[in-house]
């Protein structure tokens, strides 16, 4: 029996009656007779309760909602004077809000000024040390601090991530400011989340009424202050539906007036087909067997009948029965989450190397390599997003500043003309202090996940420094920090779940030469190499390394002391896969994409990849060529099992959306940056009779049939705020190593839609199968554009040269927003897909409604 036949049969239940028709699905009347039993008592219990969304998602308000009258007017005229801060100088300035811009302004340019919806932290006093210990700012300035971290309105060549170091002349003027800035970003947040129509409606009322009134032009800057790209025609067309015959609405009108704008006509639609199998009484509303198949059928969710029974009583109103806002508000929460959660279900007790890491390269770096900015946000913001390996290059340096001072800096480092600071070496890159990264690694370590944490240290400064940085690590992360193998494990490397809030050290092996000439590998057995441990040096040995007698030392140059904390991540050079340095358990090799991409074109070399990567660790990184920071496509050596595929953060581009796409993980899971490989990637076996293709790995063993329907999307808008029309269309895309040349990146391509970014429509349905392999490194993206060039593009194109992976860089359109995951991780129904900006940023307001429609089919090989 079909879906509609199905939902048909379902016309004469009474939610209140036992009794289900004869001709219904015997399952269907398994579970409802089951959750109409439990859910009698329940929904009458229940009537009066309103849908709990989960902890993610419920709204927080500030006690004083900020608007246009409440906002102190002083902020606004003619503004509050404070001290800006820079390494270069520092200048009196007045700063004050536009309103009706959503800005922070202190100049007549217009590049000062700060997009209030960008700013993500107001970081005060003692939580912005790092920024005044770089700044070294004397001690007596620092009680009135404000740091404010936002992201430029313009994406900047060299830096993604900017800061606005301020100074308060007054306690006064210093709340004001912090008090004023915080309750507007967490308001302005949550009143895009929020589905209270009322509170919508009373704070718009507020910001843009005069005299009882509001009028067109009153609520175009409405639309204007939340950057809502619409065609004015279309909000014209709503003003007269609600008043006809006026200009100006009153309350009760412009409430009407707030419904029609945040309607979701899709959901509606998708309701009124629901419905309309239900009985004459309840056409209105959604009965539990309704609701039921609903979840089953056409979701495909996996809930049990406890959780459908609790969602439905939650919706629920008086009658038993789900009504049309209460059905929206469903489709909106995290209970519909289009990610499966797959986190939940992985084996996290499996060796280190049986994982693939979520790893950074140049974490510190904002930008560029050569004239980028170096700053401990970069590690801020991967630490916050979930990475587990991050990179530290550590030169010798000083940070200076042309600040005037008049009372002594705050660092406490008695000679800092050559300390270590991290940088990118032989660049016009500025330089930050090391032990301020060190304090910030550990402040964010794990905020976003409980799995160990990786530091690569690239180490290039002098032996004294070296012995620096040990100490400097030692003393920040204490316990916390790896400085002996756990439960005496010294041959084989320990599992995620072992090592959890645990830090672990990557650095290069050395060579130290007695004086007799002869070598000694350091670090090449844990019992020998480290005597007992790290840690069986007593706190004033630590203290005093740097007077340890220092050994003639090998071309590297890594001192013996900082060499130790490699415990089991020891760095050595690669000379050949057969050597007994390349057997031991807790090595690691680092490779260029360019040297592994000529290793791949070997089959030998390919399957010396795919057995060493079996049981060791390896870290894959991008070409010195890349100045401007871009990424490389991290598949192909995903697909050989390298654990550490490490890309550049700092741009959002197709490398960096597959790499966060990996290990991306709904409902804010604390087991982020580790996702277990394929059995393929972790169980290959080589038989000397039987020919195996190890790339591809049994390539073609199943067929995938990808079928999107791209419905609607909804509040569009460019992350630089230009005030344009939006011509959107949207593009799905599909990447994996096994696809078809064909259909490698392919670009299906929805119609334009002219001058409407509010609430554009396509409907259209899109159908792609492939063979592919069992490792499911297979992803989806849907890039919405805007259409700059051509206006007359019907979505029909038979051109296969725009079937390619550079889509980015298409001359007749601009990115507005995208999403991107594993295909393995997408679930089926109707989904909303939180959309995040051009420059990975999420777009708290933008979203697109699609269907998909994902199955898999094994094909019988010979």
């Amino acid at each position: 029996m079909d879906l509609s036949s199905r939902l048909s049969s379902l016309r004469n239940i009474d939610s209140s009656s036992d009794t289900l028709p004869s001709y219904s699905n015997p399952n269907d009347r398994n579970i409802i007779k089951s959750l109409l039993v439990k859910g009698k008592s329940l929904i009458g219990k229940e009537k009066h309760r309103t849908f709990d969304l989960p902890q993610s998602n419920k709204e927080h308000f500030p006690s004083q909602p900020i608007d246009k009258k409440t906002i102190p007017q002083e902020f606004i005229s003619p503004g509050v004077p404070l001290v800006r801060v820079t390494h270069k100088k520092k200048v009196n300035k007045s700063f004050r809000i536009d309103f009706d811009n959503g800005l922070l302004v202190w100049d007549s340019k217009a590049s000062s000024s700060i997009k209030i919806s960008k700013i993500k932290q107001i970081r005060q006093q003692h939580q912005a040390w790092n920024y005044i210990e770089e700044l070294q700012v004397p001690r007596s300035l620092t009680k009135f601090w404000i740091s404010i971290i936002y992201i430029p309105a313009k994406k900047h060549k060299h830096n993604n991530i900017k800061t606005l170091h301020l100074i308060a002349g007054s306690e006064e003027s210093y709340s004001l400011v912090v008090e004023t800035l915080t309750n507007m970003v967490a308001f302005n947040d949550t009143l895009r989340k929020t589905q209270d129509l009322m509170m919508v409606a009373d704070y718009c009322w507020n910001n843009i009424s005069s005299n009882g009134v509001v009028t067109l032009e009153g609520i175009s800057g409405l639309i204007n202050h939340y950057d809502m790209c619409t065609e004015s025609d279309y909000i014209k067309s709503l003003f007269d539906t609600v008043n006809p015959t006026d200009c100006a609405l009153t309350f009760d009108q412009f409430k009407t007036f707030i419904s029609l704008l945040q309607e979701r006509k899709e959901v509606t639609q998708l309701f009124h087909y629901l419905t309309s199998h239900e009985s004459n009484q309840n056409q209105n509303n959604i009965t539990l067997p309704t609701f039921t198949i609903f979840l089953r059928d056409i979701q495909e969710e996996t809930m049990s009948d406890e959780e459908i029974l609790t969602c439905f009583t939650s919706l629920a109103i008086a009658n038993a029965q789900i009504p049309l806002r209460e059905f929206t508000k469903f489709f909106l929460s995290d209970y519909l989450q289009p990610i499966k959660n797959i986190q939940s279900e992985e084996d996290l007790t499996r060796p280190l190397n049986e994982y693939f890491i979520s790893s950074s390269h140049n974490t510190y770096l904002l930008g560029r390599q050569i004239v980028g900015i170096s700053s401990v946000e970069g590690y801020v913001k991967a630490l916050q997003k979930g990475c587990r390996c991050i990179e530290i290059d550590i030169w010798d340096g000083s940070i200076t500043t042309n600040l005037e001072e008049t009372s002594p800096p705050l660092h406490d480092e008695t000679n800092d003309s050559m300390r270590p600071v991290v940088k990118h070496g032989r660049s016009f890159t500025s330089a930050v202090d090391l032990k301020q990264v060190l304090k910030t690694i550990k402040k964010n370590a794990f905020i976003r996940s409980s799995l160990p944490l990786i530091l690569s240290l690239e180490i290039h400064c002098n032996l004294e420094n070296q012995l620096t940085v040990k100490r400097l690590i030692l003393e920040t992360f204490g316990t916390a920090l790896v400085k002996e193998p756990i439960m005496g494990n010294e041959s084989f490397l320990p599992s995620p779940l072992e090592l959890m809030h645990r830090v672990l050290i990557k650095v290069k092996k050395t060579k130290t030469v007695s004086k007799s000439g002869a070598a000694n590998n350091t670090s090449t057995s844990l019992s020998s190499s480290l005597g007992t441990s790290v840690s069986g040096l007593s706190e004033d040995e630590t203290k005093n390394s740097s007077k340890l007698p220092i050994k003639k030392i090998s071309k590297e140059k890594i001192h013996p002391e900082l060499s130790f904390l490699g415990i089991y991540l020891s760095g050595i050079k690669f000379r050949n896969f057969s050597l007994p340095e390349s057997k031991s358990f807790n090595h690691v090799f680092s490779f260029s994409e360019s040297k592994l991409k000529r290793f791949m074109k070997e089959e030998t070399k390919i399957i010396a990849l795919l057995k060493h990567n079996k049981r060791y660790l390896m870290r894959a990184y991008p070409a010195r060529f890349r100045y401007s920071s871009t990424n490389f496509n991290p598949l192909p050596f995903w697909e050989i099992g390298v654990p550490m595929v490490a890309t550049n953060w700092q741009t959002f581009d197709l490398g960096q959306q597959l790499n966060e796409a990996l290990f991306d993980q709904p409902f804010n899971s604390p087991l982020q940056g580790y996702v277990l490989k394929p059995s393929n990637l972790r169980n290959i076996t080589i038989t000397s009779n039987k020919k195996v293709d190890l790339l591809k790995n049994q390539a073609y063993c199943k067929l995938i049939n990808v079928n999107v329907q791209v419905i609607t999307a909804r509040q569009l808008s460019f992350s630089n705020f230009k005030k344009q029309p939006i011509n959107p269309f949207v593009e799905v895309e599909l990447h994996g190593c096994n696809l078809s040349c064909k259909d490698q990146g392919k670009i299906l391509r929805t119609k334009t839609v002219q001058n409407n970014g509010f609430n554009p429509s396509w409907d259209e349905n899109f159908n792609v199968s492939f063979k592919t392999n069992q490792n499911n490194l297979n992803f989806i993206r849907l890039l919405v554009k805007n259409d700059i060039g051509s206006s007359t593009y019907d979505g029909n194109d038979d051109d296969e040269n725009n079937n390619n992976n550079n889509n980015d860089s298409n001359d007749s359109s601009e990115l507005i927003s995208s999403w991107c995951t594993r295909l393995a991780y997408v679930k089926n129904g109707y989904r909303y897909l939180r959309l995040v900006d051009a420059q990975g940023e999420e777009s708290l307001c933008a979203t697109l409604f699609v269907k998909f429609d994902i199955t898999e089919e094994r094909i019988v090989t010979d």
